[in-house]
């Protein structure tokens, strides 16, 4: 089913290695502490999107090796996002 990109301008997907969490609950933790960071973040992500009729295809990969912060997770996916803006907006 394809999804129309003046709904949703942006598609997101979370990867988290198994090679650095072993088990499956921290992997599971780990992409839903990105996954509400993302969410809390997004309107502000699609407004800028529409602003400037782009639509994208996102994977964030965790790469780190111990669990992070919801605060420290936040305040990077808020640093992410305004360098996607920035990368791929007219002019930017």
């Amino acid at each position: 089913m394809k999804t129309d990109p003046t709904t949703y301008p942006a598609q997101v997907a979370f990867a988290v290695s198994k090679k650095n969490f072993k088990h499956a609950a921290d992997r599971n933790r780990v992409k839903r502490l990105l996954r509400e960071a993302y969410r809390l973040n997004k309107a502000g992500f699609y407004q800028q999107l529409s602003k400037h009729n782009l639509s994208l295809a996102v994977l964030f990969i965790y790469t780190a090796k111990n669990i992070t912060t919801f605060n420290e997770a936040e305040s990077k996916m808020k640093v992410a996002l305004n360098r996607l803006i920035q990368a791929y907006a007219p002019g930017g």
